[in-house]
């Protein structure tokens, strides 16, 4: 399928995607086609509302390039130099602190020819994010969170799960792209940003209370409708739940362990928090995943500190 027509989509092309994307995703929960789980089902909706998909409908035809067997973008190529604004965001990405090399990059197709093909998908991913969610306090700062985050992933995946490595940063990157998202269309979200960032628990059930689903929902909904493999979307959904136990099995459940990892490692680096895992939840907490990834605690804590100091020496040099 040409890229051009992708981009050429209506709206409604985007909303049945989206709700068949949901039925694989109450498939994968355990539940029948008939009974999706309603908070997902008015989180889909929330984002057939927002025009989101529409604004990054980049995003699927990178990931179908991602996985054909040649790769060449060279319609994502394409596809940007017609896209001048995204495309300016592309090369501000290229050369931001998290990507530069040092040599300025000044065009896409050599952003591509010096990054190549993993680090070119995850700065046209990044770009296209920011650019289809907008710039602003709330939006700068979720996409701060979730650099370091989709970094830190990355870095865990390597030591402790090496066939998740790509997936890792994408899961940081994304798993709380809702959060500016929800800021701009919803009335009385601004003062949940900084706890929806947080390694908190208790934030789902608020957003629930007040909008009948919560950031990581929409964030898994968004996830499968942008064509990531499910488990992403499932590390995404569970990722405040302050459990593993309730994660699918397997692949789902290592990234979701992985995922919550770098965000208390972020946590740490960013000042937010002292320790990672500092109550009697969290000693529960930390065993499960140290169960999950098939390491022992001493590892755990070992590959934490090196974390740690690693990335709260490149945050102050950011």
């Amino acid at each position: 399928m040409q890229l051009s027509f992708l981009f050429g989509f209506c709206e409604w092309n985007f909303n049945l995607s989206l709700w068949l994307r949901l039925e694989v995703l109450a498939e994968s929960r355990g539940k029948t086609n008939t009974c999706v789980d309603k908070h997902l089902k008015a989180a889909a909706e929330f984002i057939e509302n927002t025009g989101i998909l529409a604004r990054t409908d980049i995003i699927p035809s990178l990931n179908a390039e991602m996985a054909s067997a040649d790769v060449s973008f060279d319609e994502i190529l394409t596809a940007l130099s017609d896209n001048k604004v995204l495309a300016k965001k592309v090369l501000a990405v290229a050369n931001s602190a998290w990507f530069a090399s040092r040599v300025k990059i000044e065009s896409v197709e050599y952003a591509f020819a010096r990054l190549g093909i993993n680090e070119f998908y995850s700065v046209v991913l990044t770009a296209t994010l920011r650019h289809g969610f907008g710039e602003g306090p709330p939006a700068n700062l979720t996409w701060a969170h979730a650099e370091m985050t989709a970094r830190v992933c990355q870095l865990l995946a390597q030591h402790f799960s090496e066939a998740l490595v790509e997936l890792a940063f994408a899961t940081g990157l994304l798993h709380d792209c809702a959060v500016p998202l929800m800021v701009k269309s919803l009335t009385n979200f601004e003062n949940l940003v900084k706890p929806s960032l947080g390694c908190g628990l208790s934030v789902n059930q608020l957003e629930e209370e007040r909008f009948e689903f919560n950031h990581a929902q929409v964030g898994a909904v968004l996830v499968e409708a942008w064509q990531f493999p499910v488990m992403c979307a499932r590390a995404i959904e569970f990722h405040h739940r302050g459990s593993l136990a309730e994660a699918p099995e397997g692949e789902a459940r290592r990234l979701l362990a992985l995922l919550i990892l770098a965000e208390r490692v972020a946590a740490v680096c960013s000042c937010e928090i002292m320790t990672p895992f500092d109550s009697k939840h969290d000693t529960v907490l930390v065993g499960e995943i140290a169960e999950v990834l098939d390491a022992d605690l001493v590892r755990i804590y070992h590959v934490i500190d090196e974390a740690v100091r690693m990335y709260s020496i490149r945050l102050a040099h950011l």
